[in-house]
């Protein structure tokens, strides 16, 4: 591989959060696995020693694995990540559950008060490490065949007032497609028809607003109607379109459409348009395909119950077919390809093969078409309202100290 500059290099630090047993710690040990072959040498820490790998079992409290990887985006040169990934203790119901929240988001305030105190010093690096979360990966209950309950919506709603929420289903392996499916739509009609969180790729769902009415004349006509706003490289942080919108309320599309969200799929029509308009523009298509899939579905891969590492799981190919066993390194008879996966009598599933779920487009999605989206998305929507409060809030101080000082040496003369 070639070398990439150090002033290249790309921050991007991932929060892995959900309810317990979701598979959210299988999940950070087959990402570490999988982005192996980029790592570069010497680059991998953990916060705790060899926490990854004791056989697996419960959260019990916050970590952290990071790494430099090397790899090539769609299009473009290589490009260095730092990548840093924490794991949390599974949230769990009753009064436990408000202590929990509020620790989390102290934590992803914290990071970002870090950085800001860096940024503001006197002296300061010009390019300071980035301890901004860019991204909350959640793992929602798959007990909840009604796509949310009560846990998982009140922590959403919370965690998207301070990061990038990206859904996903986790030990999708105990799932048939058609559990999938319907788990799918209905978190999303939950989530953007119900409850309208603001997850990433979904800013606000707000009333037409009148900052735009300069732009379109006809927005008067359109008044009422719900406007999607999408955070992204454009104009005003926004998909632009030449003209307004068709919303799609009616009910003649298939019985499958009508169990999905119509705010998703007006979204849809949105960008298919802003698309149709202007075929280059690369945001909007990585953005179709992120709706399409969201959340996504993933599950981690089989371990040794004694080491925690993964199993050996070999394709032997014969001359009429293909089969695929569960096989150990040292049978020098057979040449191996080595799999990331799970062994079941009836099948093996590849954990990176989209056959067989999400966890490759996940992958490519954060350390490709979305990364700088995700890293947008976090100064502009989080950092800087929380810069511009925490500023604000110092300043109201040193007005309260003047104030209090000032009312002391009156009394004094007095």
């Amino acid at each position: 591989m070639s070398k990439c500059r150090k002033d290249t290099i790309s921050f991007l630090n991932i929060i892995v959060i959900g309810k317990e047993n979701t598979g959210k710690t299988a999940f950070v040990r087959t990402l570490c696995e999988r982005t192996k072959e980029l790592m570069v040498p010497d680059t991998f820490k953990e916060s705790s020693p060899n926490v990854l790998q004791a056989p697996l079992k419960p959260t019990e409290e916050l970590y952290s694995v990071s790494m430099q990887l090397e790899h090539e985006r769609r299009g473009q040169q290589q490009q260095r990540t730092a990548l840093t990934v924490v794991d949390t203790q599974g949230l769990a119901r009753g009064f436990v559950l408000g202590h929990q929240l509020r620790y989390l988001a102290k934590y992803i305030d914290h990071q970002l008060e870090r950085f800001l105190v860096e940024e503001t010093k006197v002296k300061r690096n010009l390019n300071p490490p980035d301890t901004r979360i860019h991204a909350c990966i959640y793992f929602i209950d798959t007990h909840t065949w009604d796509g949310l309950d009560d846990v998982d919506q009140l922590a959403i709603e919370l965690l998207s007032s301070r990061v990038n929420v990206i859904p996903v289903i986790g030990k999708t392996d105990t799932l048939s497609t058609r559990q999938q499916d319907q788990l799918k739509k209905n978190f999303r009609k939950q989530v953007f028809d119900v409850h309208k969180i603001p997850l990433y790729g979904l800013v606000s769902l707000d009333e037409v607003d009148d900052d735009d009415d300069d732009e379109d004349d006809s927005a008067d006509s359109n008044e009422g109607t719900p406007t999607l706003t999408l955070m992204n490289h454009h104009v005003g942080g926004r998909f632009r379109l030449d003209s307004p919108p068709s919303y799609n309320n009616n009910n003649n599309n298939n019985e499958n459409d009508n169990d999905d969200s119509i705010i998703l799929r007006n979204l849809m029509e949105i960008l298919q348009e802003v698309v149709n308009n202007n075929t280059h523009d690369h945001d909007a298509r990585v953005m179709i395909d992120y709706l399409k899939y969201m959340p996504f579905s993933v599950f981690g891969y089989e371990e040794d119950r004694f080491t925690g590492r993964p199993i050996t799981i070999a394709t032997t190919a014969t001359k009429d077919t293909q089969q695929q066993q569960h096989q150990h390194y040292d049978d020098a008879t057979r040449t191996t390809t080595t799999i990331l996966g799970r062994v079941y009598p009836w099948a093996v599933v590849d954990c990176c093969d989209p056959a067989y779920c999400d966890f490759e487009r996940l992958v490519d999605l954060l350390l490709s078409d979305h990364g700088d989206m995700l890293r947008l998305d976090t100064v502009e929507r989080f950092y800087e309202q929380f810069r511009i409060d925490q500023l604000l809030s110092r300043r109201v101080d040193e007005m309260v100290q003047i104030k209090s000082k000032s009312n002391q040496r009156q009394g004094v003369e007095d």
